[in-house]
């Protein structure tokens, strides 16, 4: 027996609201009707009507009808058919969305065909993003970079080096139940933190069209880098061209929007961009981030083997993020032959990457 449009799908927890299947039907429809004139809000062939839907009501719909895994695929869909102008010109509907890497990759694929309100949301929503990405990326690196401890070292007997579990465990026989405190009698104080050297570091990325998810990544951990003072962190871009971007880097969601991602892979231009400023060799550090299908890889290859000699230490990434990359193998190994390291890792990773990198 066929199901019927009307048919009982879904009910709300706690409430009278009944979904049917033509409920659901009507948020698949919002998704992936391809021949919807999004201007009209009429099918451009065919004689159904096409039901109308608002963003914010699709948004909610679809988040009671499709498991979290599910309306994450659904949502991401949304944006890549052609429906996110529409959607972001709804702001109930942007200051709903959950904030995620899926949702900033394709609002950054679509970046040049947006304006007016539609441009403002994509960009208060990437904003959202890099401030969430960014906060979590900062924790990461204080601890990667200063939560390790020269255990050596005599403590400095100072409040801010005092070690307050071990207080409390040695104390607790002195607690005061009648105010509720412990009145300690031996303090205890944990060594100073490793002093690391300054180096420079610079972040090197590919511009061309498949590293999207790359980019965004390392710019967001690259200013990141740059707010900790044993980083001097340069950013450089290119694709046939090289763009230093730098300047940037105290303004993540601006150098997000400026970029354009595509044309060659000249790896050897971006390289001779930064190779007069390695002022300290033996203290530099080159993260690479690029699938190394490049216009020149045999003279690619001997450049990072002459920087290697001289002291600079390399880091080459296919690819910074959690899904498997398509990159050019058989370079990777060469590289890996004249010393440089290469490695395929998510963001989290590289941070505490290179912080082993700074400690030697």
């Amino acid at each position: 027996m066929p199901l019927s449009s009307d048919q009982e799908f879904f009910q709300e927890p706690g409430s009278n609201r009944r979904y049917t299947l033509g409920d659901l039907d009507k948020c698949l429809e919002y998704v992936y009707e391809n021949e919807l004139d999004e201007h009209s809000g009429e099918k451009s062939q065919g004689g159904n009507e096409y039901v109308s839907l608002t963003a914010t009501n699709w948004l909610n719909t679809s988040k009671k009808l499709f498991p979290s895994g599910i309306y994450e695929i659904v949502q991401k869909d949304a944006m890549a058919h052609g429906r996110i102008a529409a959607l972001l010109q709804d702001d109930d509907f942007v200051a709903q969305l959950e904030p995620n890497m899926d949702l900033l990759s394709s609002i950054l694929s679509l970046k040049n065909s947006l304006n007016g309100k539609a441009l403002a949301n994509a960009e208060a929503m990437v904003e959202r993003i890099v401030k969430e990405l960014r906060k979590h990326f900062k924790l990461e690196a204080q601890r990667a970079f200063y939560g390790h401890r020269d255990l050596s070292s005599t403590p400095v007997r100072t409040f801010r080096n005092l070690d307050i579990r071990r207080i409390i465990k040695a104390n607790m026989k002195y607690y005061l139940p009648e105010y509720q405190c412990i009145v300690p009698r031996q303090l205890y104080f944990t060594p100073r933190s490793i002093k690391n050297v300054v180096h420079d570091l610079f972040v090197v990325v590919d511009q061309s069209g498949s590293m999207m998810d790359s980019y965004a990544y390392s710019a967001i951990v690259a200013s990141v880098f740059a707010q900790l003072g044993c980083l001097n962190t340069s950013m450089v871009i290119y694709s046939s061209d090289v763009v230093d971007y730098s300047e940037y880097l105290d303004n993540v969601v601006e150098l997000l929007f400026k970029s354009q991602l595509s044309g060659g892979t000249e790896t050897c231009k971006a390289l001779s961009y930064i190779e007069p400023k390695f002022a300290q060799p033996e203290r530099t550090i080159v993260v690479l981030i690029s699938d190394l299908y490049d216009f020149e890889p045999a003279r690619m290859i001997k450049m990072i083997k002459d920087h290697i000699e001289s002291g600079v230490r390399y880091l080459i990434l296919p690819a910074l993020g959690d899904s498997a990359p398509s990159y050019d193998k058989e370079t990777a190994a060469r590289l890996s032959s004249v010393g440089a390291n290469v490695a395929v890792l998510s963001p989290d990773r590289l941070v505490e990457y290179v912080s082993t990198m700074v400690r030697g």
